[in-house]
């Protein structure tokens, strides 16, 4: 998989801007941007989704995460806060919320600060969430509805 240091840098060239102007559209300073572009930090989720909307393309795809060919990517038309779906998935696996917090590989208190609205994962714990539940980044964030059966990964 590619850094996110990777990916901020041919965001820039693929989009022709410069560090200033991808902060003014994603609303975070130019030294957030160039703390990304050198790997000093990563972004939070909500703002991966916003590149990932920049650039037209999925979270997965953005990223170099390859997904089963039956997937389909149809962010346009689909809406579920994180949190919701992280619910849905803890309901469905029918473990306790801990269970789940250690299923995912997260703390429990960062869970429940999702839960609460508090905060959102940054993008390497949100690809940790997706591969420990075998699902898509997009799944995820409910940019798509679509939760194939499984994903394979380069």
């Amino acid at each position: 998989r590619k850094t996110f240091s990777e990916i901020i840098r041919e965001v820039l060239d693929r989009q022709d801007i410069n560090q200033t102007e991808l902060g003014n559209l994603l609303n975070v300073p130019q030294q957030t941007v160039s703390s990304w572009k050198y790997g000093l930090s990563e972004p939070k989720i909500d703002k991966a989704v916003m590149i990932a909307d920049l650039c037209e393309c999925s979270l997965d795809k953005l990223i170099g995460r390859e997904v089963h060919p039956g997937w389909i990517d149809n962010h346009d038309s689909f809406d579920i806060p994180f949190y919701e779906t992280l619910m849905n998935m803890e309901f469905e696996s029918g473990l306790t919320r801990m269970d789940f917090a250690k299923k995912i590989g997260v703390k429990y208190s960062s869970l429940r600060g999702w839960y609460n609205k508090n905060n959102m994962p940054t993008l390497s714990v949100m690809v940790r969430i997706a591969d420990a539940l075998k699902c898509s980044l997009d799944y995820l964030v409910g940019r798509t509805p679509t939760k194939p059966n499984y994903y394979y990964y380069p």
